[in-house]
């Protein structure tokens, strides 16, 4: 039995506007002020275990804002970000993380000790072993056994302490890899094409200019052929040894007619 239990209940933040109470004289401030009530009394059952000293009954606390800001595909990783917790709920430091993953959202809240366990060799950042105090930034790089194909896969993570104590499981955190469009060339890297663009087609143009100069001069200097040259009309003028000096026309072709 416990008896004479005394409940006392501190008043703080006293108001100071005295100017609005109707006084006929100037109030004398006081401080803090205590008030004491009588709580009665109770009883604790024998069957209540009362833990020691050297006992340790709390866990961890629940981490809550796990989340998962960054993946990459060309280096096949996942990035998860939370807020560490303590020892005893928010005080100290827990022991290590047990973190896990599943494609399967329900898997990860429902049936947690099935999904997949991360360990320190599958993380590039981060150590699970070795959690850093209360009220610290967690950023863990995670490895993950293939790049995929647009599938989201769902983390959840836990605290535990040096007594095996759990915190409850968090908030889930999801992410998909997949790949990044590119963005597009940069703007020396257009110049540079307009440019070669340019050149080439100025050096097509040079070619094209130097093959029809070198035919059209090939073309010019090739000898005609007596085949080839026009008829040429001429007047012969012939004496008759029988006419005297009567002098006739004749219409002829060329020497070469003549010879056939």
């Amino acid at each position: 039995m416990v008896y004479g239990v005394k409940i006392v209940r501190k008043v703080e933040n006293i108001p100071n506007y005295y100017h609005v109470i109707p006084v006929t004289e100037d109030p004398v401030p006081f401080g803090e002020f205590g008030r004491v009530t009588s709580g009665g009394s109770f009883q604790v059952d024998s069957g209540v275990y009362i833990p020691g000293d050297d006992e340790d009954l709390i866990p961890p606390e629940r981490i809550t804002d796990m989340e998962s800001p960054v993946s990459n595909y060309e280096e096949q990783t996942i990035t998860l970000v939370w807020t560490s917790v303590g020892d005893d709920l928010d005080q100290g430091t827990a022991s290590y993380y047990e973190i896990r993953y599943s494609t399967s959202f329900d898997e990860v809240l429902d049936n947690f000790e099935e999904a997949n366990l991360l360990t320190n060799d599958d993380l590039i950042q981060g150590n699970i072993s070795s959690p850093l105090p209360s009220g610290s930034t967690e950023t863990y790089i995670v490895l993950m056994p293939t790049k995929g194909t647009g599938t989201t896969y769902y983390f959840a993570v836990r605290a535990i302490d040096d007594v095996g104590n759990q915190g409850e499981l968090s908030n889930i955190a999801q992410n998909t890899i997949v790949p990044i469009p590119d963005e597009g060339l940069a703007g020396w890297e257009i110049f540079l094409i307009v440019i070669g663009c340019l050149l080439g087609v100025a050096m097509i143009l040079i070619v094209v200019f130097l093959i029809y100069y070198y035919i059209d001069k090939e073309r010019k200097s090739k000898p005609t052929s007596d085949d080839d040259q026009q008829p040429e009309h001429k007047y012969v003028t012939k004496a008759s040894s029988d006419d005297g000096q009567r002098l006739e026309n004749k219409y002829a072709v060329n020497p070469s007619s003549d010879a056939e």
